[in-house]
């Protein structure tokens, strides 16, 4: 064993590592973790949780997404291994009870799906779209109760094995509607025959092969023009003292056939693996043994240079995983892979080539060597047949002591993100115990950290740790330091709810944790509760409570250490609760002491501004932006009022110490929000912003609603958490949101914001979950390095997986259906991300989340998305006063790209006209506006200018102004 010092960082490399992790039994074998992407996108293996039967069918789809059957459900990962789409055949077409068996794509990407209805007895051509739509449901007029093996031709026909109820095997070709087309029986002639396999050639044929029985069993091979006629019929290892049963068939490019089957002796098996070489017209040429075990499966190679072979048993061995080898047409081995996972066993079920020259597999999987099986193993290969090349493994720790050596007691860090940069360039994150476990294909990297938090760092000794893998096979162990960069407490806190339902009971989490270097003395946590709830109990005791105010002392926390609790409280339940439907409640959360070592900015003048906005008893609302400090600030700061989310003041102000700003506007039923800025050098990431709903009403006594979650919150310190939360009626209890959602239809934000997301779910069913796993595949325009994972409900791993998958799993959860207990029946987690620094205005990324529950297809949530944008706030120039005789009007965004919105206090009437002029009074762009209160426009290939416009609705009331489109 070879070990290497880069500084001080421990790496310890060669293949020879793997035994003395794994045992001697995993010698020469490659290793990886589940549900690990490699470094390029077409490698990765995946744990799909589902019928714990397995995949038992694969096909891949021309845009390369990889189709597979899952006991009675159909699924479909892309080329990342990120799940797309679920159908449950059984459910597909009731009152049929559907079963599927085998499926096929077709070369325009449709999916062909043969089921058996067990209420009729018949098996059934499904065909459904690239994304899972079903779009016909044909029946098979050949009454089979099994089907053996489909294949599809170029030009959309449909081959199928199958065998009929009471009655001989049969071949059938079907058109793509299901029409036969032609069918073959057997048993024929004086033996009795069992076809098991076939292939379609070339000129469009068919060769099957199969068993024919008399004194013993032997091959048979056929080969079947176009029309279904017989062009010639052979057998092989025709012997009294021999048996032979065939595992499939090929043709290869100069038109040779290649027949895997077993031989072997009636009397004294096992028996051998051997490939049977014919000529085009049938004739026997060569038989090789290869010495595979029983069981193997035969598939084509992409390339057409040779074909491959993969063990396909049901062995319950301790050693057993994916075994793959390929061989040249003269039965020269290629190469060959033995993947073994520790502490998981496979059964491969079908290997298929892929477009890109490389292999997918899919099977079963089962929990330990003999645990219970947990569902489908999926892979994605490359040529070689690997889900990677080579591996990083080690763990990442806290280096209290800075001498860069792990000694005891030293915790692992969990969830560091890392970077690799070099050959290739990805991110990644150590799992939920500290350690890291890596595929990386040959080449030279450079590795570095990403604490995210104020008082750790990278230890001197593990900056820019270079890891090198000159060949493949070999596995690189790295232990990787963090050192305090100060000594200080740095306590952070986190609150999120779920789902807020009108008159029901639901539960607050706070989760706090000590993120900095040294222990937090007498810490507690102060909540502050929305008027609308009322707090029902808590899992720690309420040490103080002041109206809506609740405290809760928490002790000592040592560096690193987490915990949370949770506030149990009912919604109210007003006479009407539609009253507080599409409502915004806020919940704020403070955790002291809140400690600062960091050194202060020399530029700060010492002023620290706050703002308040309060709704008055007269239906007013009371503006307050205040100096609370005793400095007073050296040079002028920017404030904003908005209504809605129309830009209405946008001001300067400049405070001397203590002092502050106060103004009044009339309440009218508008979302109000006031945003002030630090004076620079600030300490922190402060962001004084505060939003008040329905205060007073419009005209028509209605109120806006949907703005406040819009905006950031005033949250971006570590120590405060603010919640906000919208009543719901019905609602989907699997989602994903974004905090702040983004202003407008564009959900435009600025590219420096930081995005907190939260994924929630529910057990829906009728019996414990007992595992959640949740994949989230983040979008390459987010900046993986600033991830923090700041809240779970339940105990959980995780972990960022290359290709931004983050993975969040939730073993033993066992959460309670919600017939059972509703309140603790939700889960959820919560991240936060920066965009991606290089983003530009008009960039757009999005994200959902897929959640599985047991064995259960996954749910794919609603998907959130925001664009950049230099333009938050839409500014209106009416040129009209308001009058009683005008029309009241906002626009947002303006300037804008492609689409701004117009809305009004109260809706237009039938017979409003809306038209846009240029600086010249020509007329480009007129617009009929029905019923609305709010309407937008798209003015098409119109050029980039000063515009203005004119709506008019039918009582003759104008609202005039500019528009400013920037291409």
């Amino acid at each position: 064993m070879q070990i290497e010092l880069f500084g001080s960082v421990k790496v310890i490399s060669k293949s020879q590592l793997m035994k003395n992790l794994i045992g001697k039994h995993l010698l020469a074998l490659f290793l990886l973790t589940i549900c690990f992407s490699t470094t390029y996108p077409q490698q990765w293996e995946r744990e799909i949780l589902g019928d714990r039967f397995g995949a038992t069918a694969l096909t891949e789809l021309p845009n390369e997404d990889l189709v597979y059957l899952q006991g009675q459900f159909l699924g479909c990962s892309d080329r990342f291994g990120t799940p797309q789409w679920s159908l449950d055949i059984l459910n597909a077409a009731p009152p049929m009870e559907l079963s599927p068996r085998h499926l096929a794509s077709h070369p325009n990407g449709d999916i062909a799906v043969i089921a058996s209805d067990s209420a009729s007895g018949r098996e059934m051509l499904l065909t459904l779209s690239p994304q899972g739509i079903l779009q016909s449901i044909d029946t098979l007029e050949l009454n089979f109760i099994l089907t053996e093996q489909i294949a599809p031709f170029p030009d959309g026909r449909l081959a199928i094995l199958g065998t009929r109820f009471q009655g001989p095997v049969t071949l059938a070709v079907f058109d793509r509607q299901g029409d036969t087309v032609w069918t073959k029986s057997y048993p024929n002639g004086p033996s009795f025959r069992t076809p098991m396999h076939f292939t379609t050639t070339r000129d469009s044929a068919i060769v099957l092969t199969g068993t024919q029985q008399d004194t013993t069993t032997y091959l048979f091979a056929a080969k079947l023009r176009f029309d279904g006629s017989p062009a010639w019929e052979n057998t092989f290892f025709q012997s009294p003292i021999l048996f032979s049963s065939p595992y499939g068939v090929l043709e290869a490019p100069d038109s040779t056939l290649h027949i895997l089957t077993s031989v072997g002796l009636i009397v004294s098996p096992p028996a051998l693996t051997t490939k049977l070489t014919l000529s085009a017209v049938g004739d026997s040429l060569t038989n090789d043994t290869t010495g595979l075990p029983l069981g193997a499966g035969l598939t084509a190679t992409t390339d057409g240079d040779g074909y491959a072979t993969y063990r396909r048993t049901n062995s319950l061995s301790n050693d057993f995983g994916l075994q793959l080898f390929r061989y040249d047409w003269n039965t020269n081995l290629q190469w060959g892979v033995n993947h073994l996972i520790p502490g998981r066993r496979i059964v491969i079920r079908e290997v298929i080539p892929l477009a890109d020259s490389g292999f997918a597999a899919a099977g079963q999987i089962w929990e330990g060597p003999s645990g219970p099986s947990i569902g489908t193993y999926l892979a994605r290969l490359d040529r070689g047949g690997r889900p990677f090349e080579n591996l990083l493994v080690g763990r990442a720790y806290y280096d209290a002591n800075g001498n860069c050596v792990p000694d005891p007691g030293e915790r692992n860090v969990p969830g560091l993100i890392l970077q690799i940069t070099g050959d290739t360039n990805l991110v990644f994150s150590t799992d939920s115990d500290g350690n890291l476990r890596q595929a990386l294909n040959t080449g030279s990297y450079t590795l570095n950290a990403f604490p995210n938090y104020n008082y750790w760092k990278s230890a001197t000794c593990a900056v820019n740790t270079p890891v090198n893998f000159p060949s493949t096979g070999d596995t690189t162990f790295i232990e990787f330091p963090l050192e305090p960069d100060i000594l200080c407490p740095d306590l952070r806190v986190d609150l999120t709810a779920t789902p807020l339902v009108v008159c029901f009971s639901n539960y607050y989490q706070v989760s706090y944790e000590n993120v900095g270097s040294d222990t937090a003395d007498n810490a507690y946590v102060d909540v502050i509760m929305p008027p609308s709830v009322t707090v029902d109990s808590a899992t720690l005791p309420i040490a103080l409570n002041l109206d809506s105010l609740y405290r809760f002392t928490l002790g000592s926390i040592a560096p690193l250490q987490t915990g949370d609790f949770r506030i149990y409280v009912t919604a109210d339940c007003p006479p009407n609760p539609l009253d507080l439907l599409g409502r915004t409640e806020c919940a704020f959360a403070a955790i002291y002491p809140d400690t600062n070592c960091l050194p202060t900015n020399s530029g700060w003048d010492g002023s620290s501004v706050g703002v308040e906005l309060t709704c008055l008893p007269n239906d007013s609302l009371r503006f307050v932006i205040r100096n609370n400090s005793n400095a007073g600030m050296s040079s002028p700061g920017g404030y904003l009022v908005l209504e809605d989310n129309i830009m209405r003041i946008n001001n300067s102000f400049q405070l001397g110490a203590n002092d502050s700003l106060e103004f009044f506007e009339p309440g009218n039923g508008a979302t109000w929000t006031l945003v002030a800025d630090q004076s620079p050098g600030h300490p922190g990431n402060s962001y004084p912003i505060i939003s008040v709903e329905g205060c007073g009403t419009d005209t028509l006594g209605n109120i806006s609603l949907g703005f406040v979650p819009q905006f950031p919150l005033d949250d971006n310190e570590l120590n405060i958490a603010v919640y906000c939360g919208t009543y719901l009626g019905a609602y989907d209890p699997n989602d994903k949101l974004a905090t702040p959602e983004g202003i407008g239809p564009l959900h435009a934000i600025e590219k420096d914001q930081e995005i907190d997301y939260t994924v929630r779910f529910q057990n829906t069913g009728s019996f414990f979950a007992f595992n959640v796993i949740v994949f989230d595949t983040l979008d390459p325009r987010l900046d993986l390095t600033t991830f923090r994972m700041t809240a779970t409900s339940h105990p959980a791993n995780w972990q960022i997986l290359p290709g931004g998958i983050l993975r969040v799993e939730y073993p033993d959860i066992n959460l309670p259906d919600s017939t059972r207990d509703e309140p603790n029946s939700h889960g959820f987690f919560r991240f936060s991300i920066f965009p991606d620094q290089s983003l530009q205005p008009g960039d757009r990324f999005e994200g959902r989340a897929a959640i599985y529950f047991d064995f259960n297809p996954p749910i794919i949530t609603n998907t959130v998305f925001h664009t950049i944008s230099d333009t938050m706030y839409g500014v209106v120039s009416v040129d009209t006063p308001r009058t009683r005789e005008t029309l009241p009007i906002t626009v947002y965004p303006n300037p804008f790209r492609e689409r701004t919105t117009f809305r009004l206090t109260e809706p237009l009437q039938k017979g409003a006209q809306f038209e846009l002029r240029n600086l010249s009074g020509q007329l480009v762009y007129r617009q009929d506006v029905g019923p609305v209160r709010e309407f937008d426009i798209a003015p098409g290939a119109l050029p980039s200018g000063l515009y203005f416009f004119r709506l008019q609705d039918a009582r003759g009331r104008p609202a005039t102004g500019k528009l400013l489109l920037q291409r």
